[in-house]
């Protein structure tokens, strides 16, 4: 029996995700405005907190890989795995979630003129810029949580 592994996200699932998430916020959005209701406003808090999300996985990805690949310090098992979940988590909810703010802002870029589409426009790309953001640390905690392999020194101490 082989070995359970756990591979990178493609980056073709997170473009799918980016584009599946677009486009239902942009029916949405579409259904919405054409039943008269009005559109919901984005929270100015919404970038803001997604940035500080991106930085913090951003400083855990920066922290991992410079305990495996740098300092070249073993890490418990389950506490790889954590970060490797979180990293996964991660790209993939900042690949939806730039993908839902990405399609506000932009159902919102004609109206621009007025005031409420205005602020929700920049609102919503503050918040699409963030929540790619958080996708890329995300990825970037995945590929630091990947083990280098051993050198030779370290194979010869393994094999004796």
């Amino acid at each position: 029996m082989s070995k359970p592994t756990i591979t990178l996200t493609r980056i073709t699932v997170l473009i799918g995700a980016f584009v599946i998430s677009l486009l239902f916020i942009w029916l949405l959005f579409l259904g919405l405005d054409s039943a008269g209701l009005t559109l919901p406003f984005v929270p100015i808090v919404v970038p803001i907190v997604l940035a500080v999300i991106a930085a913090a996985v951003g400083i855990g990805a920066y922290v991992t890989y410079r305990e495996l690949n740098v300092k070249k310090e073993r890490m418990l098992s389950h506490t790889a795995l954590q970060r490797l979940a979180l990293g996964k988590a991660s790209s993939l909810s900042g690949a939806f979630i730039a993908g839902g703010y990405a399609a506000v802002a932009l159902y919102s870029l004609p109206h621009i003129a007025a005031s409420n589409p205005a602020q929700r426009f920049w609102t919503a790309l503050a918040a699409a810029i963030a929540a790619l953001c958080l996708c890329v640390a995300g990825y970037c905690l995945e590929l630091a949580c990947r083990v280098p392999p051993p050198d030779d020194d370290e194979k010869e101490t393994l094999a004796a």
